[in-house]
């Protein structure tokens, strides 16, 4: 899909990805408040899956505040 995006050829179903580096709480509370549910966080010293949590409302980012940035 990213060869797609770039010659803007992409199906009208489809949704280009948000990505955004967050590196405090306080960022990643203002992208859950503004941005529309669900959401990914995944870290990027980690590969495969490892660290990466869903959120579906402010109360889920709330949920995992002790463990977002520990990878």
């Amino acid at each position: 899909f990213r060869e797609m995006e770039k010659l803007e050829i992409t199906p009208d179903w489809y949704k280009k990805p948000f990505f955004s580096r967050v590196y405090t709480y306080e960022e990643a509370f203002e992208i859950v408040k503004k941005s529309n549910i669900p959401l990914f966080f995944k870290p990027t010293q980690e590969g495969n899956s490892r660290g990466c949590i869903e959120i579906n409302s402010v109360s889920d980012l709330e949920n995992v505040r002790d463990i977002l940035f520990i990878y």
